[in-house]
């Protein structure tokens, strides 16, 4: 496509001056700038002359800021230049633009500072580079045909490194609750009194006529289960992250630790339905699957199903974990079907419940009221934290682990229980 110049305007808005003083001069005058416009048009590269590859990075991390690098290839001759392109509408700047000299046959790569504020899969929008003549711009059309991913926002490997994690030592023999497995046959001993009738080796108590014991060398691995509540309790906003945005990060970040102490993870998100499912994965391949699966997720309006489809995902779990359960608490009645399946998976795993903390319930609670609106509010507000109480103290009476932060602490605090747990045991 083809565009006048700003001095091509003035040029031809001189033909009226011309026409004013003598026609015949006005038309010759005319008829050579259009001649001008014409030899400059033919001096115009073709598209097959220029290239423009965008590269982004293989995904975004929501609210990071990183590069982006434009490499375009000219095969003509210099030229003054402008490029346009155009982001989903989480990507900030949402345009880009910029003024350059384009090198006579050669490249240039440009790098542009970019943030995306929402995950998901996003596609980008066609760019253009318009090329500057004296009288004419040529603009050149560049579907890029490019999908964008942003991952979860995940940021502290630095606080976590200090918590040491790290690999187990071939030689630690740890008792946990959550294990599963015995482990591999060690050793034989004599049998200790009290300890566990299930130790005894029975044929060689028999054949000795003294009572002997195994010795077994515990399984270092344990399996993680991520249950993330993906309902409308977990749409509200906390500050610029939604509560499921501050659950994912949390989960990710588990990932994260699970991987340097060699534990398998599974992953179920869910709410009136299974929304998103990772088999159980071991090693490297954790956080990438973990990432896939969980990137495009958001909260829907719905009521999650606590009765018959969270029932169904602890179901589909046989082996014994830890699990962890990322939801938020309402009252006792709209939690009955998550505390009922909840007491019944706590017999045989570890359960623990992350909830992030409503500090603009808490303020609301201790504030003080003025109006009579504002004593409305408080009532509303200390009914719903006692609530919340009582049901986080029924969970606690059942044996299910409470984990209660505020959102920039979730992370840190979830690693730092999923790693004492793993230590000791119950």
């Amino acid at each position: 496509m083809l565009l006048p110049t700003k001095l091509c305007f003035v040029l031809f808005s001189f033909g009226a001056v011309f026409w004013l003083l003598s026609i015949p001069i006005a038309l010759l005058y005319l008829a050579l700038l259009a001649g001008a416009c014409l030899l400059e048009s033919w001096c115009f590269p073709s598209v097959s002359k220029l290239d423009v590859a965008l590269n982004p990075p293989p995904h975004f991390v929501q609210g990071r800021v990183q590069t982006i690098e434009i490499a375009i290839r000219n095969d003509s001759k210099r030229w003054k230049a402008e490029f346009e392109a155009y982001f989903p509408e989480p990507f900030q700047p949402a345009l880009i633009f910029e003024t350059f000299d384009l090198p006579a046959h050669g490249e240039l790569t440009m790098s542009i500072k970019m943030a995306a504020h929402e995950r998901g899969l996003f596609s980008l929008k066609d760019g253009c580079m318009k090329l500057s003549g004296i009288l004419l711009q040529k603009q050149f059309p560049f579907p890029f045909r490019q999908e964008l991913k942003v991952y979860p926002d995940y940021r502290l490997e630095n606080d976590i490194a200090a918590l040491n994690i790290g690999n187990p030592s071939s030689e630690e023999k740890r008792i946990s609750a959550y294990g599963a497995n015995e482990g591999e046959f060690d050793s034989l001993r004599p049998y200790v009194p009290g300890e566990e009738i299930r130790n005894i080796d029975w044929k060689v108590t028999a054949r000795r006529g003294e009572w002997i014991s195994r010795n077994w060398t515990e399984e270092l691995q344990t399996h993680l289960l991520l249950l993330i509540d993906c309902g409308r309790r977990m749409a509200d906003s906390l500050g610029k992250y939604q509560r499921l945005d501050c659950a994912l990060q949390a989960a990710i970040q588990l990932c994260h630790a699970a991987i340097a102490q060699m534990d398998s993870v599974s992953l179920i998100a869910f709410s009136d339905r299974i929304d998103a499912r990772m088999p159980e994965t071991y090693k490297q391949e954790i956080l990438p699957l973990a990432l896939e699966t969980v990137y495009q997720l958001k909260p829907r309006t719905v009521e999650s199903d606590y009765w018959q489809v969270f029932g169904q995902a602890l179901l589909q779990t046989k082996k014994r974990s830890l699990m962890i359960l990322f939801s938020d608490l309402l009252d006792i009645h709209d939690s009955a079907g998550m505390l009922s399946n909840l007491s019944k998976a706590s017999q045989d795993h570890l359960v623990i419940c992350a909830v992030l903390k409503n500090n603009q319930l808490i303020e609301t609670a201790q504030s003080t009221p003025v109006s009579e609106a504002d004593w409305y509010l408080k009532g509303a507000a200390c009914h719903l934290a006692l609530q919340r109480q009582i049901v986080l103290e029924k969970m606690k009476n059942t044996g299910i682990h409470i984990l209660e932060a505020d959102a920039p602490s979730l992370s840190l605090k979830i690693v730092e229980t999923y790693l004492n747990l793993r230590v000791r045991g119950s």
